[in-house]
């Protein structure tokens, strides 16, 4: 390959570079979710308390005769005092050089870029990468994209540590499916449970989803994929293992194997980047693997489409030019002025006059006519997919931090959507904070009160909620499309690092020393933040923007123009125009991942097969009632949306766990409803006859008592004539069953006219 001067020596530097910024972003390397989180910072002032104490006792023990104790106090709290001060200058300091770094490597790449494209010729797979760039539609992506994939490098296994290990693998799994059917059945099953896992021998990693490969990946990581998803559907049509069992098998891997999600980051009208990411994953087929999205601040308003809409709504309406214009095609939209952001003057007006630049009560306007009164409940039943929209409160209910609410359909099935996306969006200076509304019984949308707070965009915390959607519907997977205009200088697209670089070791570094800035700032952040030290926003803390993570395992982040890098897009409600160029800049960002995200989603897609197949068995052996749960690898019982048969309790005062049982059913399924249905009606009944039974019985002993008292008639007067003799029957298998209705009467033996219910009280 030709060089230029001074290659060598840049990258020897780099080499040194990317060591120690390797030896930094490894202390934060074992959670990838959670944000750095230093020891608390009180005990090293107390610390150095302590420490002043005892240097002015040992130097000059006299001077607590001399000089009065306040002073003294004045003087050692002066010195801590600007003792701390220096540390947050130097703190803040050195945040801002980390920042600086950070845009600088940034301006590097680009120059390095521009350098080696006017030094030497591109190669060839480097100049159709860049024609891909111009793709319209999928079909001529993956044309293209054809064409630059180099089959030497897909069969090349040299540079993969792991290969020996994936070989063996592929080897023990084909020598267990061609085993005898039980046998085999535990050998396979023993086998499959340290295989199938996710990044297994690291086959997600992203240096096997190279930019130089679109479309493919080593021949070895797809052979392993093949024969692991082989192993699994082998044991699912494994007729000689009861059903039970291969259900129980199943659960476990599903919850191992976790699923995928979608999460859409804020940004303001930008986010319209987002619905080409969505039609993005529609042209290339991934939209149906996708079960879990989430979005927060502006990136709540794709997401909600997402959520409630299904595949051909989202093409015909949604992710179409004229959505944020004339969404419903009939003017209403242009005539009534029902805009996310309305004019520049008129935002200035509402600043002047509210000190806000959106009206939260026109916004929620605009919500309710896109969404209506539709709930999170209701938008899952619909589609199936799992929408989590975040909020955080207003202030601050006590010590800590302000909380936190992700909804759903789990945590907020009632809310309607509307109320939480204008919520989402209420950013402090851009809108006021919105009260979140729900649906009751009856239809009507009342004010969800939760401890009576008003609720803000949720990306001061957590732009992207990782630990709660992991917790929630096992989520191990996150797929960020990322688009803050202030987030962008420091978050690459993870498939376009290493297009930017002619050699590739270089890329690695530029990650490492990138990687070693952002956690210097997170750090720092942290430990400003405890001593309380860190600048508030509107009356909220600024910390969680520098601290929290802004990537996932894989980043979209589409290319900015000049307007939108600098925030002017922000707030400017997108035209026709602006939307056919989000929707192609979003699709044409995402088409890279493919290869990956296919990858990904591909062990998911094998175990909805795969769980399909035990349903449909199931569904012969035991009828409708054996049905399990829904064969996307949704929470994975990890909402308890299993139940447990008839009759089984484990005694335990937890929530139960997930059993499979000859009975069990899933809630959503009608057979399930009916039976929920006859259970409750037949529990309210049983109450009721033993209400009865206890009266009855009361009743009983009262005419025992009276039939006991009252003396005899006499022979041959009128009333020992006309009035026979009283019985008391009582059905004696009712008293020992209270499940039964009891018959508790005083019943006349008289054969010519038959005791009315009225008469016999019963």
């Amino acid at each position: 390959m030709p060089s230029f001067p001074g290659q060598r020596l840049l990258n020897q530097t780099a080499h040194f570079i990317g060591e120690r910024a390797q030896q930094l972003q490894h202390l934060n390397r074992h959670d990838l979710m959670n944000e750095y989180t230093p020891a608390p910072l009180n005990k090293y002032w107390n610390a150095a308390t302590v420490s002043c104490v005892t240097l002015i006792l040992l130097l000059a023990p006299g001077l607590f005769v001399r000089v009065p104790l306040a002073a003294l106090w004045v003087g050692l709290s002066f010195v801590l005092a600007c003792i701390q001060g220096v540390y947050v200058v130097y703190q803040l300091v050195m945040i801002a050089l980390s920042l600086s770094l950070l845009i600088l490597l940034r301006v590097a790449k680009n120059a390095y870029t521009l350098i080696t494209k006017l030094w030497y010729r591109q190669p060839p797979w480097r100049r159709r990468l860049e024609a891909l760039q111009t793709a319209d539609n999928w079909s001529e992506y993956e044309r293209n994209a054809s064409e630059i994939t180099e089959d030497d490098w897909v069969d090349d296994e040299s540079d993969m540590p792991a290969a020996a290990l994936l070989r063996r693998a592929i080897d023990d799994l084909a020598a267990a499916r061609d085993a005898s059917s039980r046998d085999g059945f535990r050998t396979l099953r023993f086998a499959l449970s340290g295989c199938v896992k996710r990044n297994h021998l690291g086959i997600e990693d992203r240096q096997w989803y190279p930019a130089r490969s679109p479309l493919r990946t080593k021949r070895l990581v797809d052979a392993y994929l093949d024969e692991v998803c082989s192993s699994l559907e082998k044991v699912a049509a494994t007729q000689s293992v009861p059903v039970d069992e291969k259900a129980r098998f199943f659960d476990q891997v599903r919850r191992t194997v976790g699923v995928t999600a979608l999460c859409l980051s804020g940004g303001g009208a930008v986010t319209m980047y987002h619905g080409g990411h969505i039609l993005g994953l529609i042209e290339a087929g991934l939209y149906e693997h996708i079960h879990v999205v989430s979005g927060t601040s502006g990136g709540a308003i794709m997401a909600a489409m997402f959520g409630c809409k299904t595949r051909k709504e989202l093409l015909r309406d949604i992710l179409v030019p004229h959505v944020s214009t004339d969404y419903k095609r009939d003017g209403t939209q242009k005539s009534e002025g029902l805009h996310f952001f309305p004019p520049l003057f008129r935002q200035l007006v509402t600043f002047a006059s509210k000190r806000v630049l959106v009206d939260r009560d026109q916004f929620k306007r605009v919500c309710d006519f896109y969404w209506g009164t539709i709930t999170f409940e209701e938008a899952y039943n619909r589609t199936k997919k799992v929408l989590c929209i975040s909020v955080q409160a207003q202030r601050v209910l006590g010590a800590g931090s302000a909380q936190r609410l992700l909804m759903n359909h789990v945590t907020t099935p009632h809310v309607t959507l509307s109320s939480a996306v204008a919520a989402s969006c209420a950013l402090p200076g851009i809108m006021r904070p919105q009260r979140l509304e729900a649906k009751d019984d009856q239809g009507n949308v009342r004010p969800f009160e939760v401890d009576g707070v008003s609720w803000i965009d949720g990306s001061i915390q957590a732009d992207v909620p990782f630990k709660r959607m992991a917790t929630l519907f096992n989520v191990s997977n996150f797929v960020v499309a990322q688009v803050n205009f202030h987030v962008k200088p420091i978050v690459d697209d993870s498939a376009r690092v290493e297009e930017h670089w002619a050699v590739p070791s270089l890329a690695r570094h530029y990650e490492r020393w990138t990687g070693a800035a952002e956690l210097s700032v997170r750090m720092r952040a942290t430990m400003l933040s405890q001593l309380g030290l860190m600048p508030t926003l509107y009356g909220n803390s600024v910390r969680k923007v520098f601290s929290q993570k802004y990537h996932g395992d894989v980043t979209v982040s589409p290319r900015f123009t000049f307007g939108e890098s600098v925030g002017f897009k922000v707030i400017c409600n997108p035209s026709v125009a602006d939307m056919k160029h989000y929707l192609r800049g979003g699709k044409r960002a995402l088409w890279p991942h493919v290869c990956r995200i296919t990858r990904m989603v591909r062990l998911e897609s094998c175990l909805a097969d795969c769980w399909a197949t035990l349903r449909a068995e199931r569904r012969r052996s035991f009828g409708d009632l054996g049905a399990l749960a829904p064969e996307n690898n949704l929470p994975n019982s990890a909402i308890g949306r299993d139940v447990h048969g008839v009759g089984h309790d484990d005694g335990s005062p937890e929530r139960r766990k997930v059993a499979f049982s000859t009975t069990e059913v899933h809630r959503d399924s009608p057979s399930y409803r009916q039976l929920e249905w006859e259970y409750r009606r037949l529990q309210t009944r049983l109450e009721r006859l033993r209400s009865e039974n206890l009266d009855l019985r009361g009743r009983l002993k009262s005419v025992a008592a009276l039939c006991a008292v009252q003396p005899p008639a006499r022979p041959g007067t009128p009333a020992s004539r006309s009035s026979p003799p009283t019985q008391i029957i009582v059905d004696a298998a009712t008293t020992s069953s209270p499940s039964r209705a009891s018959r508790v009467c005083t019943k006349p033996q008289s054969p010519e006219r038959p005791a009315s219910p009225r008469e016999i009280g019963c």
